[in-house]
């Protein structure tokens, strides 16, 4: 199985450089290529979904800490079988409606913070309109999760168990920058491509399922 070390060194050798230039710069260029991948890919063993209680009053709640993108967002009525979704508009789309009651229709990231004390702000989603239940709702967010940095203190993580192919290829693109007019670049964004495709197609049907597996938790 992939790890850091494991990685570092198919990155090394498959470049043929192990230059301090290059070397000193591998797990900048592995991480890099994680960003690059929770932007352009789903990985299954990345989606999270998290249950937010929210009360009467309320238009927020905290954005989950290795939080990358949002995937869907539903709101359920604690004691009740079913629930609706929220769907996504913009932070400009959700301002403009705040001054509404009633159940969550909307919800968006919006990079906004609220303070919570003098010192410390939080991230969080927004959601309208203003919630008008007395007994308050569950609000669930699934959304794709950052799989943490890796180094040689953290030397695996859900990349380098779920997508290893995707990981070494997409690490070997960032490191473009260092190659100039290298020819392997096209076929290194070939086989990301490949692995792209393949992990985003087998994610799919399995997103949903695991979607009511959790919501069951």
């Amino acid at each position: 199985m992939m790890d850091f070390t494991t990685l570092t060194d198919q990155i090394k050798d498959t470049l043929s450089r192990y230059d301090d230039t290059v070397v000193t710069n591998i797990p900048y260029f592995i991480n890099q290529a994680q960003q690059r991948i929770a932007r352009e890919v789903t990985i299954i063993d990345l989606v999270k979904l998290t249950k937010n209680p929210v009360v009467k009053g309320k238009s927020f709640f905290e954005k989950p800490a290795d939080f990358i993108r949002p995937l869907s967002c539903y709101f359920h009525v604690p004691g009740l079988t079913y629930s609706k979704n929220i769907e996504y508009r913009s932070k400009e789309f959700i301002i403009a409606y705040l001054g509404a009651a009633g159940d969550p229709l909307y919800y968006t990231d919006g990079a906004t913070t609220v303070t919570i004390s003098p010192n410390i702000e939080k991230p969080i989603m927004i959601f309208c309109p203003t919630l008008e239940r007395d007994e308050g709702v569950d609000i669930w967010l699934e959304y794709y999760a950052y799989p943490g940095d890796l180094s040689e203190g953290t030397r695996t993580n859900a990349l380098t168990k779920s997508a290893p192919n995707l990981l070494l290829y997409g690490s070997l693109l960032e490191c473009a920058p260092f190659l100039k007019e290298d020819e392997r670049i096209q076929i290194w964004q070939q086989y990301y491509n490949d692995a792209k495709e393949m992990y985003g197609t087998t994610n799919v049907a399995s997103k949903q399922d695991r979607s009511r597996d959790l919501m069951k938790d």
